[in-house]
């Protein structure tokens, strides 16, 4: 592997545009080319997001899906196919500033075992997401968007856009795909890296630009709220304690009763879907705690 290589994972579902765009802003980046190495995994793409995408780039790696597995199993293609020290993975929604790779690099000088997050800046609401926090007693999860000028230690490295070594994410078994197919993989890892004592850390010199929520808004809303709940249970039945594991199932049952009665949405049927498929696979997730 050359030094400071970097394999850049990208996941595509019908994003041919926002693909190209991101794209693009690889081409513009201020790192030797010869040391970038570009996977795209594409999850049954409908829009002939694959003729487009190889035709104006050639140069990258294309991985087709017989089916849409899901954010987490579609970067674990990715990033055991990558051959490079450094991976960063991307959602297609995501636009790099052009210094971007030599910034988030200079982590690693100061930080050898750690997986990075950049400055995201989220497009159409002026914004900065930096820090996420999810709560074990709730389930809610905050935003924070105050402001950080150094090296600063978070909870929860957002998957949209996570840079790290290959052999830390190997050493984690890469992403659980028990959350695919999207909601709280990222979260996951995060943990079970912070357990083997390996840092999650923002990096607010190190910016890029996110169209928040693009893919998601793709899936079907009652499938969207399915795979919401049913990973919220999941993961906290994997992190939590039982007390903990009450306290945010209960919260997250009101919250689908407001939801229901208040909003006219269907979450209490998704919720109990949900709920469902944790009780069937109480002894799977059981057996991953710790």
């Amino acid at each position: 592997m050359l030094k400071n290589k970097i394999s850049i994972v990208v996941v595509n579902y019908n994003g041919k545009n926002q693909t190209i765009n991101l794209l693009k802003s690889i081409n513009k980046l201020d790192y030797p080319k010869d040391k970038i190495e570009t996977i795209i995994i594409d999850n049954n793409s409908q829009d002939d997001s694959i003729r487009t995408i190889k035709k104006r780039f050639p140069q990258i790696i294309f991985l087709k899906n017989k089916k849409n597995v899901g954010y987490g199993p579609a970067v674990n293609i990715g990033a055991r196919k990558a051959n490079s020290k450094y991976i960063l993975i991307l959602n297609n929604d995501i636009t790099l500033s052009e210094n971007f790779l030599n910034e988030i690099l200079k982590t690693f000088k100061t930080h050898k075992k750690c997986i990075v997050g950049p400055k995201l800046i989220i497009e159409g609401r002026n914004k900065h997401s930096w820090i996420q926090y999810f709560s074990p007693w709730t389930g809610k999860i905050n935003m924070r968007h105050k402001k950080i000028n150094r090296l600063t230690e978070t909870q929860w490295i957002q998957g949209c856009a996570m840079f790290t070594t290959k052999r830390i994410l190997k050493s984690l078994n890469y992403f659980d795909e028990g959350f695919a197919k999207i909601f709280f993989e990222d979260l996951d890892l995060c943990l079970r890296a912070q357990k083997k004592n390996i840092e999650t850390l923002v990096n607010p010199q190190v910016v890029c630009h996110h169209i928040q929520s693009y893919t998601i808004k793709k899936i079907p809303n009652h499938e969207k709220l399915f795979y919401w709940y049913k990973n919220k249970i999941r993961f906290i039945i994997k992190h939590g304690n039982p007390f903990q594991i009450i306290s945010v199932t209960a919260f997250t049952l009101l919250s689908a009763l407001y939801w229901q009665v208040i909003k006219k949405q269907p979450n209490l049927k998704s919720f109990f879907q949900a709920l469902v498929w944790n009780l069937k696979n109480l002894k799977q997730t059981q057996s991953l705690r710790n």
